[in-house]
């Protein structure tokens, strides 16, 4: 496969695939640790899992992508950036081990909770070296690297999960999981990091300066989007009960499982546009358009899929105990697409060095947030939670479109709007079919006519454009030097 967009395809395929079993291993250990506690427990579970991903993503702070652009635009060396993003990132680490637990003991949680989130802060280390040491998979287009690591880490935290729970191991002790997993895929992209691609870090005070200087934007961005986001599960842990809580995060967790798998597209995609900016903007808009129109197709798919489906699901692979969290999953899901609008939006105002843009409108987003979460539990409850994230993701995915559109001049044409139509035109035919039905098997007929539609719809529309979002990332690629030496004063 000698044409760069088939390299592109190729790599994607594999991370698809990757992420595939990704997807399923993490379904199983999902499922396991449902079975295995009751929903009051399955809560103190989440808010110690939540808290450390929350401020995991923190101290990531996005300074990989960081990284990868000052590569990509030639202006830090490879070896130089990495020991620059390993030593801010352990550094990182500490700080957010030490936050989790000020949080929690603000919010009053049990030791068990602590106990878990103090457990859990082990991995903010190992995802420092794991993601230091897998730069080079990024710039030389070989993230099948970076998927295939993460997913033989996710298959060892499911068997040890497996073995804690045939032990009837406490809840805390499940936190041991993640970290044995982690361990595994961290030493494993050591290893290649080095050995395949040469990797030596390289400790540089001025490549330091200039991830600094990045960082003081770019996490506090990332922690009030996290935070905006996030905020309704410790609202509902706050306000209301532990089986709330589960409840909330149970109907949570697949519509997460569905955003981190769109990252197949948006690790291909990205280091191609932040080497096209500000050298070629004809070829950063091709990409921006492309990627955007394949990730709100590809996301739409789960609302559509969940709508009428939800409460078959939730029975099905929860349990009865879990029932009251399928208007929960609807609700989540139609957030997606919306998420991952604002996702990206985020990573192209990056790619130009306009992060501080995103850092403005997800302020306001957090100032929404507080207005709103407490208002709407007060009145709806869990609901409440649902309705009040979806109006803030949904005002930031229109507020971000808006700048990336002014900043950047990168507008989308109208075929970006036609899966929203898709979607829409298929919910309404599967209502249809719903409210005339009767009986508990309605809802299939109705979920499948609407699947149907939406995909019929879409693909006429030419939302699935493998091809063309290929060769539109794969254009960028030639500017791309590998290994670029060449550091820029800060």
């Amino acid at each position: 496969m000698k044409s760069p967009a088939a390299r592109v395809l190729a790599s994607t395929a594999g991370q698809i695939a990757a992420k595939g079993l990704h997807l399923a291993i993490n379904i199983v250990s999902t499922l396991i640790v449902l079975r295995y506690l009751a929903p009051r427990d399955y809560g103190k579970y989440t808010l110690a899992l939540t808290t450390a991903l929350l401020l995991g993503l923190v101290a990531d702070g996005g300074l990989a992508r960081v990284a990868i652009r000052e590569v990509a635009q030639k202006r830090i060396g490879l070896d130089n950036i990495a020991g620059a993003l390993l030593g801010l990132r352990i550094g990182l680490s500490f700080a957010a081990a030490a936050c989790a637990q000020g949080f929690l003991a603000i919010l009053g949680a049990s030791g068990t909770v602590r106990l878990g989130a103090f457990t859990l802060a082990l991995v903010y280390l190992l995802d420092a070296c794991f993601v230091g040491f897998a730069l080079p998979f990024h710039v030389n287009l070989r993230q099948e690297y970076d998927t295939g690591l993460r997913l033989g880490g996710e298959a060892i935290e499911t068997l040890v999960l497996i073995w804690l729970v045939a032990s009837r191991s406490s809840v805390a002790a499940l936190f041991l999981a993640p970290v044995a997993g982690a361990t595994a895929s961290a030493t494993a992209a050591i290893a290649i990091a080095m050995t395949r691609f040469g990797l030596r870090p390289t400790w540089d005070p001025k490549a330091f300066i200039v991830l600094a200087r990045a960082a003081a934007t770019v996490i506090p961005s990332v922690a009030i989007g996290v935070a905006a986001l996030r905020a309704g599960s410790f609202y509902v842990a706050r306000l209301t009960t532990e089986r709330d809580t589960g409840l909330f995060n149970a109907a949570l967790q697949p519509v997460e499982y569905a955003f981190l798998a769109t990252a197949v597209v948006v690790h291909v995609a990205y280091p191609q546009l932040a080497a096209s900016w500000p050298s070629d903007l004809p070829m950063m808009r091709s990409i921006h358009l492309h990627t955007t129109q394949l990730l709100i197709t590809l996301t739409l798919f789960v609302p559509v899929a969940t709508t009428f489906a939800s409460a078959a699901l939730v029975k099905t692979v929860f349990g009865d105990p879990y029932r009251d969290a399928a208007p929960l999953l609807v609700l989540h899901a139609w957030t997606l697409p919306l998420m991952i609008i604002a996702g990206w939006n985020a990573l192209v105002l990056l790619a130009a060095g306009k992060q501080r843009a995103t850092l403005k409108y997800d302020s306001c987003a957090l100032g929404l947030t507080v207005l709103a979460q407490p208002v709407l539990i007060g009145r709806w409850g869990t609901k409440g939670a649902c309705v009040a994230t979806l109006l803030v993701i949904g005002s930031v995915a229109v507020t971000s479109s808006w700048v990336v559109a002014s900043r950047l001049s990168l507008t989308p044409d109208r075929s970006v709007a036609k899966p929203f139509v898709a979607a829409f035109v298929g919910v309404a035919l599967g209502w249809v079919v719903y409210a005339s039905g009767e009986g508990g098997s309605r809802w299939a007929p109705a979920s499948a006519l609407a699947t149907l539609t939406f995909v019929t719809c879409s693909a006429r529309a030419k939302g699935f454009q493998l091809r063309a979002w290929a060769t539109a990332v794969s254009g960028a690629q030639r500017a791309t030097s590998l290994r670029p030496t060449v550091l820029s004063s800060p």
